[in-house]
């Protein structure tokens, strides 16, 4: 008997989350309340508050869940590259085949980077294992990042951490532009944008352009 209360206890947070994923997407974060996320979900509100006492639980815990599926994939690409410009030639690849395979989480991701989240409505269980995560990724396009400037391959004046959030949002902002399109011009391009502006960052990292 336990094991099944715990399989139907699953199945009912993945309904909830999928819910709550979807209307996210479609309406807006701050558009939507649980008696939405209870309606689309099949549940009553007082069952989506038993497991996700507030939407800022409901939308970290979606986003951590992309994440860490995430960084597993960015991790294995970049680890069979040798040098720094190489392993973050392999993210760049990387990032973008993974949103290729799961959209809706790149649109999740690009809420969060617009909405200001109230963490003391995260439980600090979550917030711990987000934290966790999050630095991981630090680490990994980091490392890369440092491990160039001391093999030669990556400009030594680049500046590590900014240069990684130069990497993070303006790749994610490429990325939405290449797999949604909003303009005419991009459209056409298709994949081609993603990856022509991949090559002009490797670029600026490099020395100089015969490393790349």
């Amino acid at each position: 008997m336990g094991k099944k209360r715990e399989q139907l206890r699953r199945d009912k947070e993945q309904r909830i989350l999928g819910a709550a994923q979807q209307l996210f997407i479609s309406r807006g974060y701050r558009n939507i309340t649980f008696r939405d996320i209870a309606a689309q979900a099949g549940f009553t509100r007082r069952t989506i508050y038993a497991y996700y006492p507030t939407k800022e639980e409901l939308i970290m815990t979606l986003h951590l869940e992309g994440l860490q599926e995430r960084l597993v994939v960015l991790e294995k690409a970049m680890a069979s590259s040798k040098t720094g410009l190489s392993k973050i030639d392999a993210f760049g690849r990387a990032y973008f085949r993974h949103y290729q395979a799961h959209p809706d989480q790149l649109l999740l991701q690009v809420i969060l980077d617009t909405e200001k989240l109230d963490h003391a409505k995260i439980s600090p269980g979550l917030m711990s294992r987000f934290r966790q995560a999050n630095d991981l990724g630090h680490e990994q396009l980091e490392g890369a990042l440092t491990l160039g400037k001391k093999d030669g391959t990556i400009s030594p004046d680049i500046n590590v951490k900014l240069y990684f959030v130069y990497l993070v949002f303006t790749l994610r902002a490429i990325a939405k532009q290449t797999l949604f399109p909003a303009l005419l011009p991009v459209e056409r391009f298709g994949e081609k944008f993603y990856y022509d502006y991949l090559k002009l960052l490797l670029k600026a990292l490099a020395p100089d352009e015969s490393k790349i």
